[in-house]
């Protein structure tokens, strides 16, 4: 079960009908939560960019083989969002602390707002987590 600094609401679950998040935190908890469920629909709901879900201007196939990759490298015990961080993109970036096994990292999630006034996770710094991909999760 994952730690998280806000709790979750019906309101920030993803689901068909309603790509991303209503907040930024909102869309890092759904995109960590379906990244823990091994859930590619739901991460696919949670990634996006100004225009949306990445879902929808990406071919499946690619979209597919970039959620996997994301999940090996950011697969996790638990999370918590530990606080704001500079953004260059006009979204909004958070630190995001990640716990797998005995191992600890602190990563920079960016989130950006899209349609509707929906958030989504557009990007994450990889490098803080490459030791994570190959080693698996004390919880599985």
């Amino acid at each position: 079960m994952g730690v998280m600094a806000c709790p979750s609401h019906p309101n920030t679950r993803a689901d068909n009908a309603t790509p991303g998040s209503p907040t930024p935190t909102g869309a890092i908890q759904l995109f960590f939560d379906a990244v823990r469920a091994g859930d590619l629909q739901a991460m696919s709901l949670a990634w996006g960019t100004r225009e949306g879900p990445t879902r929808d201007h990406m071919p499946a196939s690619e979209l597919e083989k970039r959620e996997v990759v994301l999940q090996c490298y950011f697969s996790n015990d638990s999370y918590r969002i530990v606080g704001p961080s500079a953004d260059g993109t006009g979204g909004r970036a958070f630190r995001v602390e990640l716990i797998r096994g005995e191992k600890k990292r602190i990563t920079t999630v960016s989130t950006i707002e899209g349609p509707n006034k929906r958030w989504y996770v557009q990007s994450l710094d990889i490098s803080v987590v490459r030791d994570f991909c190959g080693s698996a999760p004390a919880n599985p």
